[in-house]
């Protein structure tokens, strides 16, 4: 049987000279965690162990994995009793892509945010080429479509270039800003003015929309929807190996994704809080994924049930906004072996307990962690981390407690 335990298990730590497990109790774990650590050092085998317990508790998960070995590894975990939960959302089946339609059901308060975190997406590829009046027409041109019943983001071409198109949708435009924008200003320029206008999207998004896997999974009206598996405590793991899909589509895939989650949790404000079942986002990567936005929003999602674990490599590839509130808004903090530039900024973070050279001389599976414990952050302590998933026996916990007492 699985050794269940009232807490998500962490690792192990010395407590008054005794080797003692330890773990986040769920309340806790909704206030969300971020894990920092160089490559290598024992921050998939965390997310793996934490995203399984979640599994073996019927909880419902989503795994964001940019290279895939995470969701392999998870999905060989996945008990009898929860298979029919699992969602598998493999952006590297080429034979059998899943329907993903971001544009799909989103409430009419929500689409100016949607169309933003878009656009952020969209910029982040692009930054260098990018330009205001580029920004300004592609907002019009999403906000548009999620206005427009069974719409999808491959429309955004026909919708800059086709008159014929753009009249039939905006016939079921209400919003008047929205219709005078397409009515006027941009039917007022002439066509060798529209034509340039428009060029740098049909440059840059067109031809990433044009994608194969992007194209199947974003051309289907319907799809996933993140909103039910939330609701009804799915298993979603989502493969998107930048290796097999390429760098610029995992990240537009990601950061979509968590948008829709997002958002999926802002809109359980309708429910009982005592019903809302606890749901938990791990993202690998995050610096991929996450955005200002988002990272601000973090103390409110906690209130609709959604708990984060967002794990990194470097605070630098995380823009200084998104670094602060990821910083601020996190519950618990743990950090495995890092450089130099962040052994700066951990050191101020866990004065005065550990040192700079503390963290830049951590072994693999060694972190040093602020955790919070009934609501309330405790102060930085060292610990060993599971390097192995718990499985059916409590004696894999032995496995770190060699090296905790060298």
């Amino acid at each position: 049987m699985y050794n269940f335990k009232p807490f998500t298990p962490i690792g192990v730590t010395n407590w008054r000279n005794h080797n003692q497990l330890f773990g986040i109790k769920p309340n806790d774990k909704l206030s969300h965690i971020f894990v920092i650590g160089k490559s290598g050092t024992g921050k998939s085998h965390l997310l793996i162990n934490m995203a399984c317990d979640d599994i073996y508790k019927a909880q419902g998960i989503c795994v964001l994995d940019p290279h895939a070995d995470t969701v392999k590894a998870i999905l060989r975990q996945i008990p009898e009793n929860r298979k029919s939960d699992l969602v598998y959302f493999d952006a590297t089946n080429t034979s059998g892509l899943p329907g993903f339609n971001p544009l799909a059901n989103v409430p009419e308060h929500q689409r100016q945010l949607v169309a933003s975190e878009m656009i952020t997406t969209f910029k982040k590829l692009f930054l260098e080429s990018w330009g205001n009046r580029m920004e300004y027409i592609l907002r019009f041109a999403i906000v548009t479509l999620l206005e427009y019943p069974g719409a999808t983001l491959l429309d955004i071409n026909a919708l800059l270039t086709d008159k014929s198109f753009r009249g039939n949708v905006l016939q079921s435009i209400k919003n008047p800003y929205i219709r005078a924008f397409w009515e006027t200003e941009y039917e007022m320029q002439s066509a060798s003015t529209q034509a340039n206008t428009i060029l740098p999207i049909l440059n840059k998004i067109g031809v990433l929309l044009a994608n194969d896997t992007l194209r199947g999974i974003f051309g289907q009206q319907n799809g996933i929807s993140f909103e039910q598996c939330m609701n009804e405590g799915k298993i979603v793991l989502c493969n998107l190996s930048k290796g097999e899909v390429g760098e610029d589509v995992a990240t537009v895939l990601g950061s979509f994704i968590t948008t829709a989650i997002q958002n999926a949790a802002m809109r359980r404000a309708s429910i009982p809080e005592s019903q809302r079942k606890p749901f938990y986002l791990y993202i690998d990567e995050a610096q991929n994924f996450v955005s200002t936005s988002f990272a601000t929003m973090l103390p409110q999602v906690r209130k609709f049930g959604l708990g984060l674990f967002l794990a990194n490599q470097h605070l630098s590839q995380l823009d200084t906004e998104t670094r602060s509130a990821i910083l601020a808004n996190f519950g618990s903090l743990i950090v495995f072996r890092i450089g130099l530039e962040d052994a700066k900024v951990m050191e101020r973070e866990f004065y005065p307990v550990f040192t700079y050279d503390d963290f830049i001389s951590l072994p693999k599976y060694h972190i040093y962690i602020k955790l919070l414990i009934d609501g309330a952050e405790s102060k930085g302590f060292s610990a060993v981390t599971l390097n192995d998933f718990l499985g059916h026996s409590g004696i894999r916990y032995q496995a770190a407690l060699p090296s905790l007492e060298e």
